[in-house]
């Protein structure tokens, strides 16, 4: 097996192309580079910076490049003894009509083959979407877009759809039936019979959808499709007809909306995801959504392009993003190592805690490094100078924070506020399995209780998650099942019989019939899908905007509450670290390159001088403070955060001004001020569509 022994990450985009690359070799080679490490290349949405956001995973963006490109560049590595190590995403796609997939879905609903793809609960409790996927990409509600007519049908190459500013909604094949039968007296009036006829066919090809399911549905859809598009080219009784659709449509604001209600999606507000949703999104972001990958037909296809890029060894490695989101992440890695074969370098994505280890079962070498870029980062923070930090940050916070209540509040402020729609849905999954205590209280009143209970036990994880895939579970898991439901009662006073409930459901042995060992196991690993959002965006997106003690420690993978390591605690973890992970100091997660954290940690040696400067720089910036409603803006915790970010970027080698530095520091802080969600955030403001 290849292993690389270093490494050059590449972010691939129509501003970096595969060709770019080639131009880059002679230099990596005589860096001393062994292996590139990619981006995700795939075909992504639009104008994509990242490319995690992929709309076709069977071929490399056209923006970027294309397949033979590509072996033309890999066979130059190959002669200089140079491998490809390539990122990949299995956990979620882009969420986008442009994707053909998710097109499919909106037009042909359960007859789409891709129907099953995507996590989509169906069968929602909630009538509205009971049958239709959720689609919150309005920049208000549904009621205001319609009566200020920014939603309207069109009809171009693609047929039918409903346009909210450049999003086009794909209508289902009903209401082209629909459309077209209404209708049929307008191209009466001026079409001949040959006409007619053949616009009668068509029609009556489509209604066959209502009454039995196609075999070739997709195939048959376009074909169908392509054959109206013809009619209109052909007759010019049908194109005036088609606009004649569109038109009167748009000019009857019920018939709209009638139309709208008719699709397999239900298009809201994007806000609205905040309380109410049925699809499983990466973490907040509405815009993708999650696929089924532990499903074996959802992973044979979606991984068809990178097999072929394995077995035609054009890549070396693969590089598992958000390994952590997968319903069973043990399954999916021994399923990606057949398909890649023993000789393939495989790593995750994976955010380890303090003293976490990655499960040793996993069929992989190791992780992508971020605990690496965490111990490097201890190591350069002088842990003598911690009870000096404390002190200081005691008088900026007038009470020194608890780091670790900190993080259990955050993360269920996340829950409660942000993935409310997703609790819920755990929660009626959890109805399901009968042991809520119907006893007290009202129905309502105990469902309540329950969930209180579970949203406590879900921000009480200690870890991103636990891996168990089925009984018994593995000692290390309910080691941290114990920790949590250990935080959790001690936060939930007055739940103790609903915790009693949940610790049946999370006891780890198969104590019940297999169905219901089956149902309770299901919950669990559900519950797992959740608990690692819960920590990004309750930890990583809004603690270490938070708590600000040393904010070069506030870094993904690092834990901020620790305040260093000694020399010999480093060497320790490194003499354990003697296997197949990378070794990354720097990422495209990272919040501060090296040079910022470098400069930042120096704080903790001259905590002294560091005192003295703060105090002296909030003195003379008291003048320029914003008073109101009783508040002063910025106050003392994000002026702290300020002053580090300054002493951590501020240009040497230009003047500020040069360097265009007071313009980047304000729109940072813009940032940062929302990502706290102290006295404000993002979702305070209104979306950009």
């Amino acid at each position: 097996m290849f292993l690389p022994s270093s490494t050059y990450r590449i972010q691939t985009s129509a501003e970096f192309t595969l060709k770019q690359i080639q131009e880059i070799i002679d230099y990596l080679e005589a860096l001393g580079i062994s292996t590139i490490y990619s981006a995700p290349f795939f075909q992504a949405t639009e104008g994509s910076t990242h490319g995690y956001d992929v709309v076709d995973p069977h071929k490399i963006g056209e923006s970027i490049g294309d397949h033979q490109t590509f072996v033309a560049l890999a066979a130059d590595l190959k002669k200089r003894g140079m491998s490809w190590l390539q990122d990949i995403v299995p956990n979620h796609m882009a969420f986008t009509p442009v994707n053909p997939w998710i097109r499919s879905i909106l037009e042909l609903g359960e007859h789409s083959p891709y129907y099953r793809f995507f996590d989509i609960n169906w069968l929602s409790d909630q009538p509205e979407y009971f049958g239709k996927v959720m689609t919150p990409f309005l920049g208000s509600p549904l009621e205001d877009v319609l009566s200020q007519h920014q939603l309207q049908l069109v009809f171009n190459a693609q047929g039918f759809n409903l346009a909210y500013f450049d999003n086009l909604y794909p209508l289902n094949v009903q209401s082209y039936v629909r459309l077209l039968s209404y209708y049929h007296q307008h191209l009466e009036d001026q079409a001949n019979q040959q006409v007619l006829q053949e616009y009668t066919a068509l029609l009556a090809d489509l209604e066959k959808w209502n009454q039995q399911q196609q075999q070739d549905a997709a195939a048959t859809w376009q074909a169908q499709k392509k054959q109206l598009q013809t009619l209109a080219e052909k007759y010019e009784a049908i194109k005036d007809t088609l606009s004649h659709i569109v038109e009167q449509t748009n000019r009857d604001a019920k018939a709209l909306e009638n139309l709208l209600h008719a699709q397999n999606f239900k298009l809201t507000y994007w806000k609205d995801t905040e309380s109410a949703i049925n699809y499983r999104r990466f973490f907040t972001v509405n815009d993708l959504i999650c696929l089924n990958a532990q499903e074996q037909e959802v992973f044979e296809v979606y991984h068809q392009y990178i097999k072929k890029l394995v077995d035609e060894e054009l890549v070396q490695g693969l590089r598992v993003d958000h390994v952590d989101g997968l319903f069973d992440p043990t399954q999916y890695l021994q399923s990606l190592r057949k398909l890649a074969g023993k000789d393939t370098y495989l790593i995750v994505e994976k955010i380890l805690e303090a003293e976490e280890h990655m499960p040793g079962h996993w069929p992989i070498q190791g992780s992508s490094g971020y605990e690496f870029l965490a111990q490097v980062n201890q190591l350069y923070t002088d842990t003598t100078g911690e009870d000096a930090f404390n002190k200081l940050y005691k008088e900026v916070t007038t009470t020194l924070p608890d780091y670790e209540e900190m993080v259990f509040q955050n993360k269920l402020f996340i829950l409660l506020n942000r993935m409310h729609g997703e609790l819920n849905n755990l929660l009626s999954l959890l109805k399901k399995l009968e042991i809520i205590p119907y006893e007290d209280t009202t129905e309502d009143e105990d469902e309540a209780k329950m969930k209180e209970a579970l949203a406590y036990l879900l921000a009480a994880f200690p870890v991103y998650r636990i891996y168990s895939n089925s009984y018994p579970f593995s000692d290390e898991d309910m080691q941290v099942i114990a920790e949590a439901f250990k935080l959790a009662e001690s936060k939930g006073k007055g739940l103790g019989q609903y915790f009693e409930r949940l610790h049946e459901v999370f006891n780890g042995v198969a104590d019940r019939g297999d169905e219901k060992n089956d149902d309770r196991l299901y919950f669990v690993m559900r519950c797992q899908q959740f608990t690692g959002p819960l920590a990004a965006k309750g930890v990583e997106d809004t603690t270490f905007y938070v708590y600000n003690r040393l904010i070069s420690r506030n870094e993904v993978g690092d834990t901020a509450g620790l305040f260093g390591i000694s020399a010999d605690a480093f060497h320790e973890k490194m003499a354990n670290r003697q296997h197949g992970s990378l070794n990354a100091s720097s990422t495209h997660d990272t919040k501060r390159g090296e040079d910022a954290r470098m400069r930042i940690n120096v704080l903790s040696e001259i905590p002294d001088e560091w005192q003295k400067n703060y105090q002296q720089w909030q003195q003379i910036n008291q003048q320029f403070l914003t008073h109101g409603a009783g508040k002063v803006a910025p106050d003392d915790n994000d002026q702290y955060f300020l002053y580090q970010t300054i002493v951590g970027t501020y240009p040497l080698h230009k003047s500020p001004k040069a360097d265009d530095y007071t313009a980047r520091v304000k729109d940072y802080m813009l940032k940062v001020l929302r990502e706290s969600k102290r006295n404000t955030s993002w979702s305070q403001h209104k979306r950009v569509v």
